[in-house]
Order: C-alpha cells, then structure tokens, then sequence
C-alpha cells in the first residue's frame, strides 16, 4: 500500500513540476516584455521632460 501510494505522488509531483515548468516558459516573455514597455515609457518620459526644460523661456 506505501509503495502505491509513493508511485501516485511521484506521478502526480513529476506532472505538476511539469506543467509549472510550462507556465513559466510561456510567462516569462510576456513579462520581459511587460517590464521593457515600461522602462521604455520611464525613459521617454525622462528624456521629453529634459527637452522641454529647454523650451522654457526665462
């Protein structure tokens, strides 16, 4: 009866380890991309507010 029960879990854990290996290999590139949109919104934002010091008249 143990041994039935240890060949369940290691069938059960062996699939869940896979389909958590499987989530994470199709999330990973949309959260690199997710946090590249957004660094690239921070610089934008840096770089437009810095030229528009410049257009300020004293």
């Amino acid at each position: 009866m143990k041994e039935i029960f240890l060949e369940l879990f290691n069938v059960f854990d062996d699939r869940f380890k896979r389909g958590i290996k499987r989530i994470v290999v199709l999330i990973e590139p949309i959260i690199i991309t997710v946090m590249g949109v957004i660094v690239g919104f921070i610089v934008i934002s840096l770089i437009l507010t810095v030229m528009s010091v410049g257009n300020i008249k004293l």
